[in-house]
Parts: structure tokens; C-alpha cells; sequence
């Protein structure tokens, strides 16, 4: 544990992950400098390890969407607004959060190789793709938001054993056919144009890759999925739309299930949540 007070952004880095990595723009070879020889798009690492991959034109649209969360949590502190939340929660999201837990989390634990995390946001489930031969890119497009996510990490003892960058998900900088593992949680409910993102995720994924992902759906024609209309995030939250957007590709495999469902309750931290209507806890599993 790092003491209270300690620098906690400052952890021991390696550059093997500049060896998977591309231009998002161009996909390009990039330099040890981060530079890219295609296009010349240059991009960096910050001080505290993070590669910044994020095109700029294509991260408005996320953007708008981070920027409240970021500013809630600097104001309030992510552990204060996660017991908030927790607190609004009723016995049934409880339970039904639960038992999507337990079936997803079960899934963690088959997951090796080389993986990346898209849309990682500043939760914990990261700490659970942690583990002996497996060291995860973690991803998000909001820089604020990995900085966030990697004190958080450091002051749970890990130090090594990830790495991060800023991307966006439908520029994911990897190269093609290079990760055992694709992993979201939430996340294809909260980007917009889910059909450039399941395209990237097959691009990356190895013949034989897999994907596991958890989907939270809503019901045609709630507010729920008027919202999502209004962000572009429809073909992520309406099941339907999803199923279509997966048939365009050519998995070997894929299976959606909803494991519980529960009505949702307003939520700080998930602008996509409206009072009193259904929402469905999935499980998302393909294979390339």
C-alpha cells in the first residue's frame, strides 16, 4: 500500500506495449517516441505512464459525456459519489447486480493472454484482469478519467502489472490480429457508433480471439432509449440493434444473454439511467 500523502502516480513502466501499437489516425508504425511514420501524427506518455492516443477530432463526441463525470469526481471524490449511488440502490438492483456479478465475473477468470480493456472508466472491475500471465491494456478515452483509475490502482499495491492509454474505441491503436481478449464492461452501452467499435474489436482480436463484454439494454421506446438516440448510443443499449450490428461481422460465434433486469434508479454516474424503467444486466461472449 502506498502511505497516505506518497506520490501515487508515479509506478515503473516497460515499453513492450510499444511493440502492439499503431497510429490510431493512419495505422502507421509509430516510433519509440511515439511518433507516427505514416501520417507524422505525434503522440506522448505522461508523467504518470499513460500513452495519449486520442485523435482530437474524434474524441468531441465522448467527450461531452466524460466531462460531467470528471468534474463530479474531482468535486466530490469518486468514493464519495460510489456510495451515493450505492445508497439509491433498491433491493432489486441489488440483487439483480449481483447475479450479473457473479455470472461475469466467473467469465474473468478464462480470460488470458494479451487484453484490452475499452472504455474502462473509473471503476474497480479492472483489478479482476489482473492476475500471473496477464497484463492488460486499459483504455478509456478520457485522460482525466485513467488518471483517476491508475491512483486508484496504486493505492490498491499495483504497480506493474497494466498498462493504460487514452484511444478511442473506434480507433483503438493495436495492431490487426494481435489480442487473445477484448473486454468491456459497459462500455458499448456508452459509445457512440457501436458498429465502428465492434469493427475495431474485430480488427485487433487474434483468429480465435474472444470478446466479453456486458451490455446494459433498455426497451424500445422508454426514455431510456430516447436518450440513447439523442448521444447516438442506441445500437449499444437496444438489443435488437446490437444483434444486427454483430451479424455484419464474421464471428465464429456469439451469444447476448440477460442474466437479471431491475428498475433503475437516478444515477449520477450513468446519465443513461432513467427512474422507474427496466434495464437489463447482459452478458455479450464472440469469438473471431
Amino acid at each position: 500500500m502506498i502511505p497516505s500523502g506518497a506520490c501515487k502516480s508515479v509506478r515503473k513502466m516497460t515499453d513492450e506495449i510499444i511493440d502492439l501499437l499503431q497510429c490510431p489516425n493512419c495505422g502507421g508504425e509509430l516510433s519509440r517516441g511515439l511518433d507516427c511514420e505514416g501520417c507524422g501524427k505525434k503522440y506522448s506518455r505522461t508523467n504518470e505512464g499513460i500513452y495519449d492516443l486520442v485523435i482530437e477530432e474524434t474524441g468531441e463526441d465522448i467527450e461531452r459525456l466524460d466531462k460531467k463525470l470528471v468534474e463530479l469526481i474531482k468535486e466530490e471524490g469518486l468514493e464519495e459519489l460510489q456510495k451515493r449511488e450505492q445508497k439509491k440502490r433498491t433491493k432489486e438492483m441489488m440483487q439483480a447486480r449481483q447475479k450479473w456479478g457473479v455470472e461475469i465475473f466467473e467469465l474473468f477468470k478464462e480470460i488470458d493472454g494479451k487484453v484490452l480493456e475499452i472504455a474502462s472508466g473509473p471503476g474497480g472491475t479492472t483489478n479482476r484482469l489482473i492476475r500471473e500471465n496477464v497484463k492488460p491494456i486499459i483504455t478509456d478515452i478520457n485522460l482525466d478519467v485513467l488518471r483517476i483509475k491508475n491512483d486508484k490502482m496504486l493505492e490498491g499495491g499495483l504497480n506493474e502489472d497494466y498498462y493504460m492509454a487514452a484511444c478511442d474505441a473506434k480507433n483503438i491503436p493495436i495492431k490487426d490480429n494481435t489480442l487473445d481478449y477484448v473486454v468491456s464492461v459497459g462500455g458499448l452501452t456508452n459509445i457512440p457508433n457501436t458498429s465502428r467499435v465492434i469493427s475495431e474489436i474485430y480488427r485487433v482480436l487474434k483468429k480465435g480471439g474472444n470478446v466479453l463484454a456486458s451490455p446494459m439494454f433498455v426497451e424500445e421506446g422508454s426514455k431510456s432509449a430516447e436518450k440513447a438516440r439523442e448521444s447516438g448510443l442506441e445500437d449499444g443499449v437496444i438489443r435488437e440493434n446490437l444483434e444486427n450490428t454483430l451479424s455484419d461481422f464474421d464471428f465464429e460465434g456469439y451469444d447476448i444473454r440477460v442474466v437479471s433486469s431491475a428498475e433503475g434508479v437516478k444515477d449520477d454516474l450513468n446519465v443513461l439511467q432513467t427512474e422507474g424503467e427496466l434495464q437489463y444486466y447482459s452478458i455479450l461472449t464472440a469469438e473471431k
